[in-house]
């Protein structure tokens, strides 16, 4: 099927749900498993394997780096950003693009400090902060 889709050359996850339903010694199996491989992928072949528990959130935190590694052409990078309020679109296209860590106004300007994709952060340019 993937081969028809022509996604077999294209990043992979293996995403193994419902650890928390394991006995304990299988869990941790299943975990030193998905951390074997080149670079902690968990597979010979690249094929990223990540456990987790949708119920309590267990390995959520490793199945956001593996998307993140996977989508290595427009990684996520942090920045700081000066914007002044009447830049409406602007302010509009960091929300709905980037995580806002903080929001601070300093008269009519807003100082942000975000992490977002490097293309959208790389278009804000003109706002970064001095020193950024």
């Amino acid at each position: 099927m993937l081969g028809e889709l022509e996604s077999l050359s294209k990043p992979r996850i293996e995403v193994l749900n419902k650890i928390d339903l394991l006995p304990e010694a299988e869990r941790a199996a299943l975990l030193v498993r998905t951390k074997s491989g080149p670079k902690g992928t968990g597979d010979p072949d690249g094929i990223a394997a990540v456990a987790v528990s949708a119920l309590t959130g267990e390995g959520m935190e490793a199945l956001l780096a593996a998307i993140d590694a996977a989508l290595q052409s427009d990684p996520v990078i942090e920045a700081e950003l000066r914007v002044p309020q009447h830049e409406g679109a602007v302010l509009a296209a960091i929300e709905a693009g980037m995580v806002v860590h903080t929001r601070e106004y300093e008269g009519n300007i807003v100082r942000l400090s975000v992490s977002g994709p490097v293309s959208l952060v790389g278009r804000m340019r003109r706002f970064r902060a001095r020193g950024e």
